[in-house]
């Protein structure tokens, strides 16, 4: 009967604006947390509240998302190992502060939080045709028709000249700057044909490098290493890898190494900083074989 019920409403939920929640518990107890949350700012920001919640403005509060978004993205890489405990707190945090930015909005009478999940959730309906319209759409016109809506949208409101760049932060991490922007490129069809022809690219920008290395100026050398970063980056998108994410695990592995490689030397009661290279290089390959070895033992 339940089955039967929810094959029969499936058709109605697709029409309304706000696909209904009533067989998602998930759903309905993450609704009751949102409001609870959104009532606990009210009362911290009311003259009953706390001091110091009373005290802060949109000023003093929004350099604390850079900071909290940063510390949810560390957290996610550790989630990709299995470590999900600091994920959970972290993406909680973020969800406090977009809660308490939001207040200070409605305070000022601009907008509320009910106003922000009424425009995101208006905008994920209109931007997956796919899902609640039309499910002949196929796969391969899901981007392209994501970037046409997403443009129709800004010239409905504004109908002046935008670029496909507008909307990426200028305070992006360079790496993912560089993704946001050839994943802007690519909606439009500006690509590389597929991965070989990006290998060749990235070959053609390393014989560049050497080049300037040999006989240009440091500027030159900097512009071209720039060129050599930005293809490896779409050569990354073309073998679906996450770039900010493959230089990230390769970062943290690097420093996971080297400490071992500091801990073999204190252990030997030597100093760092006056190990010869070639000695760090012979603790190096000791560290590599202590992690192989490691990954191999069983745990217990």
């Amino acid at each position: 009967m339940k089955e039967t019920f929810k094959r029969w409403l499936h058709p109605i939920q697709m029409k309304l604006p706000i696909v209904l929640p009533f067989f998602s518990p998930t759903a309905l107890r993450a609704g009751y947390r949102a409001a609870q949350l959104t009532q606990i700012v009210a009362t911290l920001r009311s003259p009953q509240g706390c001091p110091w919640d009373r005290k802060q403005t949109l000023r003093t509060i929004l350099p604390d998302l850079r900071e909290e978004v940063l510390e949810a993205v560390e957290a996610g890489q550790k989630a990709l190992d299995g470590e999900y405990d600091d994920f959970q707190e972290e993406l909680g945090d973020v969800l406090f502060l977009v809660t308490f930015l939001s207040r200070f909005c409605e305070e000022d009478g601009h907008f509320s939080l009910a106003d922000a999940y009424t425009d995101i959730v208006e905008k994920m309906i209109r931007r997956h045709p796919h899902v609640f319209e039309d499910p002949s759409i196929k796969e391969e016109d899901i981007k392209r028709n994501w970037a046409k809506i997403k443009a129709q949208e800004k010239a409905s409101s504004q109908p002046t000249f935008r670029s496909i760049f507008e909307g990426i932060p200028a305070l992006l991490p360079a790496l993912h700057l560089a993704q946001k922007i050839s994943a802007k490129a690519i909606q439009v069809g500006f690509d590389w044909p597929d991965e070989q022809a990006v290998l060749r690219k990235v070959d053609e920008e390393l014989q560049e490098l050497r080049e300037a290395i040999a006989h240009e100026s440091h500027e030159r050398q900097e512009a071209e290493l720039g060129d050599l970063l930005f293809t490896i980056v779409n050569l990354a998108r073309h073998l679906k890898i996450d770039a900010e994410n493959a230089l990230a695990s390769t970062s943290h592995r690097f420093r996971k190494r080297f400490q071992q490689v500091e801990q073999l030397v204190f252990a030997d009661q030597k100093d760092l900083h006056e190990t010869p290279q070639h000695e760090l290089e012979h603790y190096w390959q000791r560290a590599k074989e202590l992690e192989k070895h490691a990954s191999n033992t069983p745990s217990s």
